[in-house]
């Protein structure tokens, strides 16, 4: 991977942007308790990511622009679980997007990944490596999305169903509005 000046400074500007929107934005969602503040946050990320895809359409752009910020969110944010994740949707994008291409149909899935990743790294960062226990977390978060579909707790698998589709309507949404922001992209 060759970057010219140009396209460096680019990434580091979008990364930088992004950093901020997490510390900023994603700390006063996470105050207000939001549930699906991840998913928000995660969209203001891929469409940061399609930005940068467009702007430096290079392999690997948005996987650097993706590190970039999870270190400002490590340094600034003092969150190494949202830094892990931010790192891991610049992945899953760069590589959905690669094997699909730079299209609507790319940008969409790859924004469905990074949705249905926060779900994943509810589950298995914070339930089996942080300790919790898979049973667990799958407890908590089934019981926060039975509040907020009000549907009885014991529904547990259409409950993660429903948890499963609306994450990916969010992939969807923000992939889709990523893809329009950045036809109007002009580098």
């Amino acid at each position: 991977m060759k970057f010219t000046t140009k396209q460096m400074v680019l990434m580091s500007l979008l990364a930088a942007i992004n950093g901020v929107i997490e510390i900023t934005l994603g700390n006063y969602f996470h105050a207000l308790n939001f549930y699906f503040t991840g998913n928000v946050m995660i969209g203001f990320n891929c469409i940061v990511y399609i930005a940068g895809k467009k702007a430096v359409p290079i392999r690997g752009s948005i996987v650097i622009i993706g590190f970039i910020s999870a270190v400002i969110k490590i340094l600034f944010g003092w969150n190494i679980n949202a830094a892990f994740a931010i790192f891991i949707e610049a992945v899953l994008m760069e590589l959905v997007m690669n094997i699909t291409g730079f299209n609507i149909t790319g940008t969409v899935l790859g924004a469905v990944a990074a949705n249905i990743w926060a779900l994943c790294q509810k589950i298995i960062v914070v339930g089996l490596i942080g300790g919790e226990g898979f049973f667990v977390t799958l407890r908590t978060v089934t019981d926060k999305a039975s509040v907020f579909f009000n549907i009885d707790k014991s529904c547990i698998f259409l409950l993660l169903f429903l948890i499963i589709i609306f994450y990916s309507l969010w992939g969807v949404l923000f992939g889709a509005i990523g893809w329009k922001v950045t036809g109007r992209l002009r580098v």
